[in-house]
């Protein structure tokens, strides 16, 4: 064979190969060279450049769920309490230094709603009561002391009723879940004085004890046909982070604010047995 021959046999190869190098790009989507997707940024022409996009991606997702999870704290909300106990510390056995005090309890409640899973711990609670007189008013702050649960028989109306406050457990710093919502019911008694956070201004102020003569006092310079007004917050001291990219530190949290209105019944009731259960609103 002449090298003409060989010539004219290898450009028929080459142009075979062409055709079908021409054909196989049209069935995968183009010709060679044109890009499938071009996003100006990214460019995608074959198969592995999609899978190379793919597994891009979902090394920012986890980059973006980590970091999210890593400045995430957790959303605790804190109820009012829905329920509430005045007493006089002699009438449910709860013997205090000095004088008759005004002791409370009241159910607390707490849910977590952190998306990430975050834990809330709660190291003390606090209940905060606040007194409406017609010339001031008076803002205390109560310690958890026992959790109890509480019953009363209700005798006949020519009987004094009573009240059992059943000690069910000590206090101590709880973890609330994600989506697991605790509630129990806590006996607050004064303290000798408040305590606070450094910093904390406000809490300077609040009174940490309220006898029983000063509370009866209270409730005569009420008129006798007006009603007498107290409102319940729960404050928890809690550690943690109180903001998304704050560190963690203990902080005070409040539950919403729930009131108390004393009609003149109630407030002989409170006279005459030493404690009343009334709705809080």
């Amino acid at each position: 064979m002449s090298d003409g021959d060989a010539t004219r046999d290898d450009g028929a190869t080459e142009t075979r190969l062409a055709v079908l190098e021409a054909r196989v790009n049209a069935l995968g989507g183009g010709a060679a060279g044109d890009p499938v997707w071009n996003w100006r940024i990214i460019r995608i022409r074959r198969t592995a450049d999609a899978i190379a996009l793919v597994a891009l991606s979902l090394s920012i997702i986890t980059i973006v769920t980590q970091l999210y999870q890593a400045t995430d704290r957790a959303d605790m909300v804190l109820f009012a309490p829905y329920q509430v106990v005045i007493a006089n510390n002699d009438v449910i056995k709860r013997p205090l230094v000095g004088e008759s005090q005004v002791i409370f309890s009241a159910i607390t409640q707490y849910v977590n709603r952190s998306s990430s899973g975050h834990v809330g711990l709660v190291q003390e609670e606090m209940l905060e009561v606040g007194v409406s007189l017609p010339d001031q008013s008076k803002i205390f702050q109560f310690f958890q002391y026992q959790i109890v649960r509480y019953y009363s028989n209700q005798g006949t109306t020519s009987q004094t009723p009573d009240i059992t406050m059943e000690h069910t457990g000590d206090p101590g710093a709880f973890v609330v879940s994600q989506q697991a919502p605790i509630s129990h019911e806590v006996l607050f008694i004064p303290f000798g004085q408040p305590k606070c956070l450094p910093g904390d201004r406000s809490c300077e102020v609040l009174l940490a004890q309220y006898p029983w003569a000063e509370l009866e006092a209270d409730m005569n310079k009420i008129a006798p046909n007006a009603p007498m007004q107290l409102t319940f917050t729960v404050a928890a001291l809690t550690y943690g982070k109180p903001a998304r990219f704050a560190g963690y530190q203990q902080y005070v949290q409040r539950s919403p604010t729930c009131t108390v209105t004393l009609s003149p019944s109630d407030r002989n009731i409170l006279r005459n047995t030493g404690w009343l259960a009334p709705e809080c609103n």
